[in-house]
């Protein structure tokens, strides 16, 4: 009998030291769960119960990896980081292939040239898609830079992206036992034939039928257009930390400064890009380019580009050189290396074939030096090793500067 005590006391003993020997983190790691998925919004709120009114019971942030518990129709249970635990909506959950597309798109991003600084007003939510509907998993505070990369115009009305989805386990069907007790009973006797079967079976006389009236020809339909879909325009962005994603562009005001904006004639800037400093009165001023597109929603980035030179005989900003009714596309490029500030644009012929026009502005006048077919699979490479521009003149010391000076004094400008 002691012998029995002493047996039961040791493996009792072993019992609390192997369960106090795991961590609530190890036991949670066996549980059985439906899969793993990342959370996509800024910050996402897990509750206690499938109701948004009852209590949260913690936070989790854009990224975190969670294990799914359990579902209950589109409502998740997950398990994040820190023992949180929680119910959310699956709309709320990116799936692997969704965080590796985002990552990608962050990687071509970086060598993606930019065109030119942006703020907002407002904060800003940063899309994972050109879509209302998909994640945002960002969110920068009214007033924050970054960089616009690309445009794109995609409808209003979208529906949200594939996400997260469970696979349910398959349910194994079990055939019901049937109880020894139960007996069976006899099955019933089948009907036997009508008395009248030998008349049912004669074929009866042909009765001839009368003519049915010819069908009349049905007028044709009425051809009813489609409604057209409402479309916006996106734009990619880049930040300072070097994420990237879609917003949209009617949320975005580009940096250029106001006494060059007011000149946009009412039409959205879409690209500005600082082309030297000119100085008056030991006042430096930047001079810049800058493209402009008339029309929202347009298959194009913009329509129309402007040169801005400072003028120092009535210290302001004039129109070196203007072209309106273009069809234009990202990327613009300019150099700033050779003797005269340059710059590139990809700009659609009548034919509808692309062509990239080089630009040259030499002596307050911009003249076109080159045009050439545009391959955008040549180009790719040379994005990958694109300078940062602008490399800045120095307008009081340099070659250049005095012969812009000596030049305004003959022209009276």
């Amino acid at each position: 009998m002691a012998a029995l005590r002493w047996f039961c006391f040791l493996f009792s003993a072993l019992l609390v030291f192997t369960f106090s020997a795991c961590s609530p983190d190890d036991i949670a790691s066996h549980r059985e769960t439906f899969g793993e998925a990342y959370v996509g919004p800024v910050t996402l709120s897990l509750h206690r119960e499938i109701s948004p009114k009852s209590p949260i019971d913690g936070t989790l942030k854009h990224g975190d990896r969670v294990d799914v518990l359990g579902y209950r129709r589109r409502y998740v249970k997950v398990a994040g980081p820190g023992r949180v635990e929680g119910w959310t909506d699956v709309k709320y959950l990116m799936s692997a292939e969704q965080v590796e597309a985002l990552r990608k798109l962050a990687a071509e991003a970086k060598i993606l040239p930019s065109q030119g600084m942006a703020t907002s007003t407002d904060p800003l939510n940063i899309h994972t898609e050109a879509n209302r509907a998909s994640p945002g998993f960002l969110q920068l505070p009214a007033g924050a830079k970054m960089e616009v990369l690309e445009h794109k115009v995609a409808p209003r009305t979208q529906p949200a992206p594939e996400g997260f989805k469970i696979t349910p386990r398959p349910k194994v069907r079990r055939r019901p036992r049937m109880s020894k007790n139960a007996t069976k009973l006899p099955l019933p006797a089948p009907p036997g034939p009508p008395e009248n079967w030998i008349a049912l079976s004669e074929v009866p006389p042909l009765v001839a039928r009368p003519k049915s009236p010819e069908p009349q020809p049905e007028p044709p339909p009425k051809k009813v257009s489609p409604k057209p879909v409402p479309m916006e325009d996106w734009s990619l962005v880049r930040t300072p930390d070097g994420r990237a994603g879609w917003v949209l562009s009617r949320m975005l005001n580009m940096a250029i400064p106001d006494e060059i904006a007011q000149y946009s004639e009412g039409h959205r800037i879409t690209s500005y890009f600082p082309m030297g400093v000119v100085e008056d009165g030991g006042v430096q001023h930047r001079e810049y380019l800058w493209t402009t597109i008339s029309k929202n929603a347009a298959p194009y980035d913009f329509d129309s580009f402007r040169y801005f030179i400072w003028n120092r005989n009535h210290h302001r900003y004039e129109t070196a050189y203007v072209e309106r009714k273009l069809t234009g596309y990202y990327p613009v490029r300019v150099d700033m290396t050779q003797k005269y500030p340059a710059f590139s644009l990809i700009l659609e012929d009548d034919d509808g074939k692309l062509y990239k026009n080089s630009y040259e502005y030499q002596i307050y006048r911009v003249r076109l030096v080159n045009r050439a077919p545009y391959n955008p699979a040549e180009e790719a490479k040379a994005e990958a090793a694109a300078q940062k521009q602008p490399a800045q003149f120095a307008a009081k010391t340099s070659w250049f500067s005095r012969m812009k000076q000596k030049m305004g004094r003959l022209f009276g400008r």
